[in-house]
């Protein structure tokens, strides 16, 4: 499965190292460049519940992907963030992939809907 991960914080990280472990094409999409060219750099580091600490490597970047054969857009961003997260696929998220929000809060289908007016999937 090919996976874009809108927003590379702690959870959408996770989430989306979680899925590159398990042998689906990830790359996590964020706007604050030095975090993006640290785990571009580094990886992600994780610590297990066993208390090991292990480190992945995954793509980041601070351009949005290119959309075609994406079977899954993830919205891992703080709610106050959907709107200006999702505004550059506007528009560009085929109608066959999907889209997931992993958010807290309420009102983020609508702010979803709101940023990508023609993909109901």
């Amino acid at each position: 499965m090919k996976v874009v991960v809108v927003g590379a914080g702690a959870m959408g990280g996770l989430i989306g190292t979680r899925l590159s472990v398990t042998g689906h094409n990830v790359v996590l999409y964020d706007t604050w460049t030095e975090h993006v060219d640290t785990i571009n750099r580094h990886g992600i580091v994780i610590h297990e519940l066993d208390d090991s600490i292990l480190r992945y490597r995954i793509q980041a970047t601070t351009q949005p992907p290119q959309l075609d054969g994406v079977d899954l857009l993830l919205i891992e961003v703080k709610s106050y963030d959907t709107l200006k997260a999702l505004r550059p696929f506007a528009g560009l998220v085929p109608t066959d992939t999907f889209v997931l929000s992993l958010q807290n809060g309420l009102g983020n289908l609508d702010l979803a809907r709101a940023a990508l007016p023609n993909h109901e999937r």
